[in-house]
């Protein structure tokens, strides 16, 4: 129970960091190796995605997750639920995965101190 707890927080700490553009801390939280699949189809990696968040082409302006349920594997943990965003791309203001399924992301045991 514990370890599903510190997941979560590391859910909760890179939602917050993608809201307020944190660089450092994402650079913490995601994984060197990370390809983030957007609602559109599109992906990126580590730094593409920290470029596109601090180049200001997306802001998110809400950002939240429902029903977050944790299932723990050995070498890591994955995490799915539902994913509810409001961002602004373009002077466009967009919903994006609105009541969606997030995909199971994984969460290293190495990140979490079991």
């Amino acid at each position: 129970m514990r370890e599903t707890a510190q997941i979560l927080l590391l859910v909760e700490e890179r939602r917050a960091a993608m809201l307020a553009d944190e660089k450092h801390a994402l650079r913490r939280l995601l994984a060197p190796d990370l390809r983030y699949v957007h609602s559109t189809g599109s992906a990126d990696s580590r730094e593409s995605l920290i470029a596109r968040l601090a180049s200001g082409r997306v802001v998110y302006q809400r950002f939240c997750f429902d029903r977050l349920a944790v299932t723990h594997m050995p070498n890591c943990a994955l995490f799915s639920g539902e994913m509810r965003a409001q961002l602004r791309r373009g002077g466009e203001l967009r919903d994006a995965g609105w009541r969606r399924p997030v995909e199971r992301t994984g969460v290293r045991r190495s990140t979490v101190a079991v």
